[in-house]
């Protein structure tokens, strides 16, 4: 190496957290635009001379501002903030001394330019300046993150073809996609790479996001992605004070822990008793396709740039709550009718394609329907805290509290919308299990003073009126 670049950066023993911070953000945001793996920053290593010379920077026991240690600091001040790392390594300096150098290893930029403090960064060259400043190449990190999705975008360096298939579990993908295991390696390897779960990179293979991400044996193996790992834990309770009695992270990728963590989480539901025709039969309390499908929502529109959060399912004793990182693309009060947009939809074609997700447009109303076979609460939909959260609710024993009535309306009519329908009295009495037709239209009644829903036609005659959600009205 004759010099510093847009993608690796020298010290000796600066420490300065600012430094570090600025430099984090133009190295991710340089490391995009040049379309290189990773990026680097090395301490111990004279910039002019490339003279190894040690370091005494220890960023664990470095502090920053307000004496925060420096680590969570660079987290909470690079936003968004992309995956780095911290290495000590001993290497021998000129004469052959043993001598501590510490290697930071970042991630590229992914979904928008990295800043710091609220300022984007860019390398050029070996000068670190603000992109802002640098209007040519502010447009073309844009093209260049724009171009290319993130889950497409190589996770490993370039690796053997044999060594892919330790990592990957190609066995599963290949009987997920109805291909025979027996097929030639350069078969199987054509495969992976069309799917873009592979690149090539001359006669060895880089694993992508996606591939990592649906086919990991273990997602250990994958630095940047061992905190997305799917979680199921069980609490003792109404809440997570009662503490977990159940508590598992699933290692492998998504492609096998979704239908593990489905398994599982049926399996340790309550029962309910429910009637079939004359016949009282104990049955789960919540429908498997509904879990199914939320756990595959969750794991296809997570935000993976949000780093240290992974889908999640948590078991309460009166529901069950399924949670990603980031907010919906689109209202939650649009999720039956407005088709969805995903942050990940590589990982989403193929999900469908190996059936374990419900086709685009079409998961949503499959789960509010089979709540309503199961009639259980409406489901609910919400954000908090830059995560997505849905929640399925267990039988209840005494009468629909008012705001879960109105939602079960509002997403009854939703569904008979989009299903060329209209919610009637007669619907709502079959949804909520009730026979008296005077009650029921005061339900329609609180829905409709609450904006959720809308008579279809005002002039209709009292026995002839039906509804529409409160989008749909004319």
């Amino acid at each position: 190496m004759s010099a510093e670049s847009d993608w690796f950066e020298f010290k000796v023993n600066n420490s300065d957290p600012t430094m570090i911070g600025q430099s984090i953000s133009a190295l991710a945001n340089s490391a995009r635009l040049i379309a290189h793996d990773y990026a680097y920053m090395i301490w111990g290593v004279r910039n002019d001379t490339h003279e190894v010379v040690g370091t005494s920077f220890k960023p664990e026991n470095m502090k920053a501002k307000g004496n925060e240690d420096l680590v969570p600091w660079l987290n909470h001040k690079v936003r968004p903030t992309p995956w780095f790392e911290f290495l000590m390594i001993t290497v021998a300096d000129f004469d052959g001394q043993d001598c501590a150098v510490v290697v930071c290893e970042i991630e590229p930029a992914d979904q928008q330019p990295v800043a710091f403090d609220g300022n984007r960064w860019i390398r050029v060259a070996s000068v670190t300046k603000r992109l802002e400043s640098s209007a040519p190449y502010e447009k073309q990190l844009w093209e260049a993150i724009n171009s290319t999705g993130s889950e497409s975008l190589p996770i490993t360096g370039a690796t053997t073809r044999d060594r892919v298939f330790e990592l990957l579990d190609y066995e599963l993908y290949l009987e997920q996609i109805d291909q025979a295991i027996a097929n030639p390696a350069h078969v199987v390897i054509d495969q992976l790479v069309s799917d873009r779960l592979v690149v090539p990179d001359g006669n060895r293979y880089k694993i992508t996001s996606l591939g990592a991400l649906l086919y990991a044996r273990d997602l250990d193996n994958f630095p940047r992605l061992r905190k997305k790992k799917l979680r199921l834990i069980r609490y003792n309770g109404p809440n997570r004070l009662h503490g977990a009695t159940h508590d598992v992270t699933f290692a492998s990728g998504y492609a096998r822990s979704l239908n593990e963590s489905v398994t599982q989480t049926v399996g340790l539901a309550p029962t309910n008793e429910a009637i079939r025709g004359a016949t009282r039969v104990e049955t789960t309390t919540y429908p498997a396709e509904a879990i199914r499908e939320l756990v595959a929502n969750a794991v296809i529109h997570q935000d993976l740039a949000i780093r240290g959060s992974a889908p999640t399912i948590e078991l309460f004793s009166d529901r069950l709550e399924i949670s990603n990182p980031g907010e919906p693309l689109v209202d939650v009060l649009r999720f039956l009718d407005t088709p969805p947009r995903s942050r990940n939809e590589s990982a989403a074609a193929i999900l469908r394609r190996v059936g374990l997700c419900e086709e685009r447009g079409s998961g949503i109303d499959k789960v509010v329907h089979a709540i309503e076979v199961f009639q259980l609460p409406a489901p609910l939909f919400e954000v908090k805290e830059d995560t997505m959260v849905a929640t399925l609710f267990a039988p209840l024993k005494g009468n629909m509290p008012k705001k879960d009535r109105n939602r079960a309306l509002y997403l009854h009519a939703c569904l008979r919308h989009v299903g060329n329908e209209r919610l009637t009295n007669e619907s709502v009495r079959e949804r909520l299990n009730k026979d008296d037709a005077s009650t029921v239209s005061r339900y329609i009644k609180d829905a409709v003073e609450a904006q959720l829903i809308a008579p279809f036609d005002e002039n209709a005659s009292r026995s002839k009126m039906s509804y529409v959600p409160f989008w749909a009205k004319s």
